[in-house]
C-alpha cells in the first residue's frame, strides 16, 4: 500500500510499505533499500532482531536516556495530584518553560526511571510527601500563594469522577446512553457519548479535539452550578426509588444515626454535634414548609372564590360589547359590500364567458397552433443504445423511441447514450410522454402526473471515455407549459440538486416538450455519442419522469417552440383524416396547455373567489372567540394546588424526604466536589 509521495505525470512514488515475514518496513523505490527507522533524537534502546517498528518505537519512548518521557510523566502525575505541575502548562516541556523547582523534577524523573517506569511507585512517593498531606488552609503569608506548594490547592472533582461519585453514595444506578446499567463515565471512550441533559459537558468534559490540556476545565460556571443545583442527572441519582437513601432510613432508625451514616458516605468523616442538630431540623421544616403552604393555599382559594365571578362577569361585558361593535360594523359597510359583490359577480360572469368562448373556439385555435408549428425545426428523434439510472430505476426503450422509467421514484439521474448521424445540430429537445400505465397518465410518476427536472446535461464524446467528453452549454430554453414558479431557464441554470427546474403541474395527463439552443453548432465525429443527463433531485414524493423522448434539430434563425413529434404527425395530414382519438387527445391538450386558456382560468378562478373580510370584522370576530373561552383558574392557584399536593407526600415520608434534602446539600458542598 502506498503512503509516501503522490503520482505525477505517470511518476511513482518515492516509497512504500512493503511486509516481509509478518514486520512491516519502508523500502526506498528506487533504490530497492529499507529505510531505517529514525527519531528526533539518538536514545539508547534494546529490541529484538525481529522487532516491528511499534517496538522500537516503544522502546525507544521509554528508554532511561530519553530526556524527555519520564520528566513529562512524572510532571503530569503531579499536577493531576496536586492541582498544578512543577511545569505549567504541564504539557509544555521547553528549554524556555522551566520547572518552578528543578531539583524537585530531577528527583522525582531519577526515582520514576530506576524504579523501571512504576507508575505505583510514582503515585505512592508523591502521596506519602509532605508538600501532598499539607492542609489547604493558608495564613497572611501564604494566602495568595499558588506556585510554591505552601498549602493544598483545592480542586473541584472531573466531570466523569464527580458523575461516578454522586452514583456511587447515593447507590443509584447510572444509565449512560449506549453502555449497560451502572457503567462508570470514567470509562467512557468516546468524546461525543454522553447525558442529554449535558451533565458533563457542563462540567467540563474536554471534546477530545487536540491533545492539549487546556480543553478540560475545572471552573464552576453557572452551567455547571445550575446542573448541580436542580440538574436531572443528580435529582434523578437523589429521588430514584432504588437507591440506598431509601434502605439507609431502614436500616438506621436513629435521626442521628442515618444523619452520621449520609455525612460518612458523603463526605467520608461523621457529622459534628452541630451539624446533626442542624440537619435534624429539616424533618421539622418539612412539616413547617406544609402548614405554611397549605395556608397560602386555602387563602388562593378563598380570594379565588371571590374573584372568578368578577373576573367572569368582566368577560362577559366585554364578549357583549365586542358583539355589539361587530354588528355595527357589519350594517355600515354593507351597501359597500353589496356593490363590492355584485361588481365581482359581473366580472366572475365575464370571466366564464370568456372561458366559454375559448371552449367553442378550441378547434380554431388549435389549428391555428398548428399550422404555425408544423413548418419549424424538423427533428431526428434518437434510439437509445445505453441506459442508466442512479435511482435504480429501470429505463426501457419503446418502439417509438420514448423511454419509460419503472420501478424506484427516488431522486437521481437518468443517463442515455444516444448515437447520432455525423451532422451537424444545434438544437436539443426533450418530450415528456403520457402512458397507461401511470397513475394519472403521467407524464410524471407522482400521483399527479408531474415530475421536476432539476438541470439537463448533454455531453458528446467517446461511449467509453465518459470523463473526456465535452460538455454542451445550453444557452437558451422554451417550453410549451411551466408550472408557476418553474421554468427552462432553471434546467440550464448549472444547479444539478437545487429545488428549481421544468415542471408542469396545472396541465399534467397530457405530454409536453421542452426545447433548448446550444451555443453553438455541434459535430459528431464518427464513433462518438450524446449523452443526455437527466437530473431530478425535487423533494417532492416521486416527482420524476416516467416516460420521455429525446431528439436534436439543426434549426435555422430563432429557438422557436414547434410542436412535439405526436402533434406535428397530427398537423401533417388534413382534419378530415383525423380520428375521433386523435381529435379528443389534441384538443385535451390544448385546453390545458394553452397559454391563453390559462390566463383566462386564472381570472375566473380570481373572480370566484368570496371577497376579503373586512379587518375591522375580523378582529373583532377574534376578540370575541377568546372572551368566550371558558375561564381558567388562576395559574398561581393551580401552582400551590400542585405543590401542595408534592408536600403531602414528602410529608407522608418526612425521614426520606429529609434525607434526600441533606444528601443533596452535602453533594452540593465544596468538602465533596473539591479534593485534595
Amino acid at each position: 500500500k502506498t503512503i509516501g509521495g503522490t503520482a505525477v505525470d505517470g511518476a511513482k512514488p518515492l516509497y512504500e510499505v512493503v511486509s516481509d515475514a509478518g514486520t512491516v518496513e519502508m523500502k526506498h523505490q528506487k533504490t530497492q533499500q529499507v529505510i531505517a527507522p529514525k527519531f528526533p533524537f539518538q536514545s539508547e534502546y534494546t529490541v529484538d532482531t525481529n522487532a516491528s517498528r511499534r517496538q522500537h518505537f516503544g522502546a525507544w519512548l521509554t528508554s532511561p536516556k530519553n530526556p524527555y518521557f519520564a520528566r513529562s510523566y512524572v510532571n503530569r502525575m503531579w499536577g493531576y495530584l496536586l492541582g498544578k505541575g512543577l511545569i505549567e502548562p504541564i504539557d509544555d516541556i521547553r528549554a524556555g518553560n522551566p520547572a518552578s523547582i528543578p531539583e524537585l523534577v530531577e528527583f522525582l524523573e531519577k526515582d520514576f526511571v530506576g524504579h523501571g517506569f512504576d507508575v505505583r511507585h510514582l503515585v505512592r512517593t508523591i502521596c506519602r510527601s509532605k508538600i501532598y498531606q499539607l492542609a489547604m488552609e493558608s495564613n497572611q503569608w501564604n494566602a495568595d500563594d499558588d506556585r510554591n506548594y505552601s498549602h493544598a490547592l483545592p480542586r473541584r472533582l472531573p466531570a466523569e469522577v464527580l458523575y461516578d461519585a454522586i452514583h456511587q453514595v447515593t447507590g443509584s444506578v447510572s444509565h449512560l446512553p449506549g453502555m449497560n446499567p451502572g457503567a462508570r463515565a470514567a470509562s467512557l471512550s468516546d468524546a461525543e457519548s454522553g447525558l442529554k441533559d449535558g451533565f458533563l459537558t457542563n462540567l467540563g468534559r474536554p471534546p477530545r479535539e487536540s491533545a492539549c490540556e487546556c480543553e478540560r476545565s475545572s471552573e464552576l460556571r453557572l452551567g455547571s452550578i445550575m446542573a448541580l443545583v436542580s440538574g436531572p442527572t443528580l435529582g434523578s441519582a437523589i429521588s430514584d426509588q432504588s437507591n440506598s437513601i431509601g434502605q439507609l432510613i431502614q436500616q438506621f432508625p436513629n435521626d442521628s444515626d442515618l444523619i452520621n451514616e449520609l455525612f460518612m458516605r458523603v463526605l467520608s468523616r461523621p457529622a459534628e454535634p452541630a451539624e446533626i442538630v442542624a440537619a435534624t431540623s429539616v424533618t421539622n421544616l418539612i412539616a413547617i414548609d406544609h402548614e405554611s403552604l397549605a395556608k397560602s393555599l386555602a387563602q388562593r382559594e378563598a380570594w379565588w372564590l371571590d374573584e372568578k365571578p368578577k373576573r367572569q362577569a368582566q368577560l362577559d361585558t366585554d364578549r357583549v360589547d365586542a358583539q355589539k361593535k361587530l354588528a355595527a360594523r357589519i350594517e355600515l359597510i354593507q351597501p359597500e359590500r353589496d356593490a363590492a359583490e355584485k361588481s365581482r359577480l359581473e366580472r366572475s360572469v365575464a370571466a366564464k364567458a370568456a372561458v366559454d368562448a375559448f371552449e367553442i373556439a378550441l378547434p380554431i385555435k388549435l389549428d391555428e397552433f398548428l399550422n404555425q408549428g408544423k413548418n419549424a425545426t424538423v427533428w431526428r428523434t434518437l434510439m437509445p443504445n445505453k441506459l442508466e439510472a442512479s435511482n435504480k430505476a429501470a429505463l426501457v426503450p419503446q418502439s417509438d423511441r420514448s423511454i419509460i422509467a419503472r420501478g424506484s421514484a427516488d431522486k437521481g439521474v437518468y443517463t442515455i447514450d444516444t448515437p447520432a448521424d455525423p451532422s451537424d445540430f444545434n438544437t436539443i429537445r426533450l418530450e415528456a410522454l403520457t402512458g397507461t400505465e401511470f397513475k394519472t397518465a403521467g407524464p410524471g410518476l407522482s400521483a399527479n402526473g408531474n415530475f421536476v427536472v432539476t438541470e439537463l446535461e448533454v455531453f458528446v464524446g467517446m461511449a467509453d471515455k465518459p470523463k473526456e467528453m465535452r460538455k454542451l452549454k445550453l444557452t437558451k430554453g422554451l417550453t410549451d407549459f411551466d408550472q408557476s414558479s418553474f421554468s427552462a431557464a432553471a434546467v440550464i441554470d448549472n444547479k444539478l440538486k437545487d429545488q428549481g427546474g421544468w415542471a408542469i403541474n396545472g396541465a399534467d395527463g397530457t405530454e409536453h416538450w421542452a426545447v433548448f439552443a446550444t451555443d453553438e453548432p455541434v459535430k459528431i465525429q464518427p464513433g462518438e455519442v450524446i449523452q443526455w443527463r437527466i437530473h431530478q433531485f425535487h423533494d417532492a414524493v416521486d416527482h420524476r419522469l416516467g416516460r420521455f423522448r429525446l431528439s436534436i434539430a439543426n434549426r435555422q434563425g430563432e429557438l422557436s417552440l414547434g410542436l412535439s413529434e405526436s402533434l406535428y404527425s397530427v398537423a401533417q395530414v388534413s382534419k378530415s383524416a383525423w380520428t375521433e382519438l386523435v381529435t379528443k387527445e389534441s384538443l385535451a391538450y390544448f385546453r390545458v396547455s394553452s397559454s391563453e386558456i390559462k390566463k383566462l382560468n386564472e381570472t375566473l378562478n380570481k373572480e370566484n373567489k368570496p371577497l376579503a373580510e373586512d379587518e375591522q370584522v375580523v378582529t373583532l370576530k377574534k376578540r370575541i372567540e377568546r372572551l368566550s373561552v371558558p375561564l381558567v383558574d388562576d395559574n398561581r392557584l393551580v401552582r400551590l394546588r400542585s405543590d401542595v399536593k408534592e408536600s403531602e407526600t414528602q410529608r407522608s415520608q418526612s425521614r426520606l424526604t429529609a434525607a434526600e434534602d441533606i444528601a443533596w446539600a452535602l453533594i452540593n458542598s465544596p468538602a465533596f466536589l473539591f479534593n485534595h
